[in-house]
């Protein structure tokens, strides 16, 4: 399963943890009155912050919603298991009989049962979904009738204690009456708090903080039994969180001496021996720049290499120990291993590399097969289908912007002949030839095409009729002097050329390829020649000399 870091869910583990030393160390004082519930009460409390943490933990719905559902075995058992305390710190023991405790289950039982089952009736909860809260995943849902009637029978049962408390507390002396009021404070603010996350509109309604609440009620009603403050519990909540966590902890005072160190801080950095009161410069100078911006700077967090393993990854944080006046009194510093996580952003990155490649490539791939759907593969020129498709937008650009748009249009001289005579390959040279004429001889706004078999188009965007003559003369004559065949009676391959323009000779894409087309045929009754359509199906046809 995947683990979410959470600062609540580690808030809740951290609460499971203490009700956990509390309700073990209340287990070894079991013969005072009342200690027996309360550690039975403190280890439900621990099942229940426990499992709702690891609910906050899960990334996935269906292990949220397991999880949730766990946690009810703890959370279902707690207004009894309060009640029961209750009843014998007010020395009314003898209303708990079996009869009677087997009585209160039953509500939990079939509540635990109807949790359970809840996918098939949603009478506990609907409306599952997963949200996000500071990009960590929650599990959000909606109250069914059920929740509700568990929820009035737990405030009934947490009322019945409450009452059975005051009056306890109204009728006992100075001594008891300590007691029982430090315990009614401490009943009242889980329960408190519950209402207030079920009933009032506030930030904290979907973190649910009951369980923690429970936890600061547990740590007061232990004061109460045992009448002396929290020294002898701190100590085994500092042992299960500090001495047995995985991570690192290291206290620094100001001047770089080891105050304190727990034992995965030792192995995280290869620590041998008892190392506190040593500066620690001194045992690792290595890393000497890295703890001077330690005592320098208030708040750090960088990553380290191990010691001796340069393959481990340490994530470091130093936070400031500051006393009540504000003054730096040291650093405390702690260790966690991000090897795997390290690992896994490398094998990422490696991944990431190879899908940027295979983009690039398809990228590549894309644009090659976009060329070969446009270009004429013999020739390099455009093909037919995207002049069609780019005339005539071009046609409607220069209407918006009045320009005129002229329109070559040519015709290889006796290419059959040159095909029958020297082969298709003789064919082919010619027709390269002529693309690359063409080539040299347009701008990056033209548009040099292949219209089909021996036929050529040229659109020059923003020209003259009159300039567009001159370009195809240039390309007529080039070609014209081009040597192709070393025969002595060798075929001479010639243009015909046609010129029309835009909007002059036609104003949408069929008709001025049709006077260019018109013109170009006129061309051909003397070949070698370029001719300007002129609108006049007859007579009148303007030639260019033949050098």
């Amino acid at each position: 399963m995947q683990i979410n870091q959470f600062p609540y869910a580690m808030l809740l583990t951290i609460s499971a943890l203490i009700s956990g030393s509390i309700a073990l160390f209340m287990w070894t004082k079991r013969t005072l009155k009342g200690a027996h519930p309360l550690a039975l009460l403190m280890f439900e409390l621990t099942v229940w912050a426990s499992a709702y943490a690891m609910t906050w933990s899960a990334s996935t719905l269906d292990t949220q919603v397991f999880w949730l559902n766990i946690s009810y075995l703890g959370e279902l058992a707690v207004p009894i298991t309060f009640l029961i305390f209750a009843k014998k710190i007010s020395s009314m023991a003898r209303w708990l009989t079996k009869r009677n405790i087997i009585f209160l289950c039953i509500e939990p039982v079939i509540t635990f049962f109807i949790v359970w089952t809840n996918h098939s009736h949603y009478l506990f909860r609907s409306a599952y979904k997963m949200v996000y809260i500071n990009s960590a995943p929650e599990l959000s849902w909606v109250h069914g009738p059920w929740f509700w009637v568990n929820t009035a029978y737990s405030f009934l049962l947490f009322a019945t204690a409450a009452i059975i408390l005051i009056r306890a507390f109204m009728r006992a002396g100075p001594y008891s009456r300590t007691q029982l009021g430090t315990i009614l404070i401490g009943c009242f603010l889980p329960w408190g708090v519950n209402i207030y996350t079920l009933f009032m509109p506030n930030s904290l309604k979907d973190l649910y903080i009951t369980p923690m609440a429970f936890v600061v009620s547990g740590i007061v009603f232990t004061f109460a039994l045992l009448k002396f403050g929290l020294q002898n519990i701190l100590p085994i909540a500092r042992s299960v969180l500090i001495e047995k966590i995985s991570d690192g902890v290291l206290v620094l005072d100001m001047s770089g001496h080891i105050l304190d160190i727990n034992p995965a801080a030792q192995r995280n950095i290869s620590a041998a021996g008892d190392i506190r009161g040593k500066d620690i410069r001194e045992i690792y100078p290595q890393w000497n720049d890295i703890f001077d911006r330690i005592l320098k700077e208030k708040d750090l967090r960088l990553e380290i290499i191990g010691k001796l393993d340069t393959s481990v990854y340490y994530d470091l944080v130093a936070t400031p120990l500051v006393d009540k006046r504000g003054r730096d009194n040291g650093r405390l510093i702690t260790f966690r291993d991000i090897s795997d996580q390290k690992r896994f952003e490398t094998k990422l990155e490696k991944m990431n590399e190879r899908l940027r490649a295979q983009v690039k490539k398809i990228s590549l791939l894309r644009d090659e097969l976009r060329e070969q759907a446009i270009r004429d593969p013999l020739t390099s020129l455009f093909n037919r289908r995207y002049l069609t498709e780019t005339l005539d937008r071009e046609l409607s650009l220069a209407k918006r912007k009045n320009y005129s748009v002229s329109i070559i249009m040519m015709d290889i001289d006796r290419f059959k002949l040159v095909n029958d005579t020297y082969g298709h390959k003789a064919g082919d040279q010619v027709l390269k030839t002529l693309g690359r004429i063409i080539r040299s001889h347009v701008r990056g706004s033209d548009i040099p095409c292949r219209f089909g078999g021996e036929e050529f188009v040229v659109v020059l965007p923003e020209t003259t009729v009159e300039t567009a003559e001159q370009r195809a003369h240039q390309i007529r004559t080039q070609f014209r002097g081009s040597k192709f065949f070393d025969e002595k009676d060798s075929i001479i391959p010639t243009l015909s050329i046609g010129v029309a323009a835009f909007p002059n000779h036609g104003e949408d894409l069929e008709s001025i390829l049709n006077s260019a087309d018109q013109a170009m045929y006129r061309a051909k009754v003397n070949r070698n020649t370029v001719v300007i359509y002129d609108g006049k199906p007859s007579v009148h046809e303007k030639h260019s000399a033949i050098p």
